[in-house]
């Protein structure tokens, strides 16, 4: 929630009104649409594909993993300035939501309809307050890049709270 809500005012502190490449200009409105296109794009294609090489794999092994990616992506989002990075450590980012999606949507089937029912309420949470957290630090004036930051704490927890639940087993 996030990233979602707030990934237009980050473009414009970083790229500014508009973003050339290729000798045109895109509007960072235009390029905010083709990233959460993207985003979409990711889910509608990466979670069968994704789902199918984590059943493979094991479900329980990436998920550790994917929060740090997910992390390392962010705070590189933030860290560092430019539209080329921030577009592709968001798409990273975007794939690493939307496998965690797809494998934790599995495992809390898979360990029954309480665990179902908590995961969607933490799901529902999330996506309720990552708005108000992302929205509310520009509004107290901290730096736009302090979201992506912030995005990136959450995902460390996760990684830890995973690595503690599954393990790298």
């Amino acid at each position: 929630g996030i990233v979602v809500s707030t990934l237009g005012l980050i473009l414009k502190q970083q790229v500014g009104e508009s973003f050339g490449i290729a000798g045109y200009s895109i509007g960072v409105v235009s390029l905010t649409g083709i990233i959460l296109g993207l985003r979409w794009i990711v889910r509608g294609i990466g979670s069968p594909i994704l789902g199918s090489v984590a059943d493979k794999i094991g479900r329980e092994r990436p998920i550790p993993i994917l929060f740090l990616l997910g992390a390392i992506a962010l705070s590189v989002s933030g860290i560092w300035s430019g539209p080329i990075l921030l577009i592709v450590f968001t798409v990273i980012f975007f794939i690493c939501g939307t496998t965690l999606d797809t494998l934790l949507s599995a495992q809390a089937a898979q360990s029954g309809t309480r665990v179902v029912a908590s995961f969607v309420t933490a799901i529902d949470l999330g996506m309720s307050v990552g708005p108000l957290i992302g929205w509310g630090i520009p509004q107290f004036g901290f730096p736009t890049s302090y979201i992506l930051i912030s995005g990136s704490a959450i995902y460390m927890i996760g990684a830890i709270v995973a690595l503690k639940k599954f393990g790298l087993s």
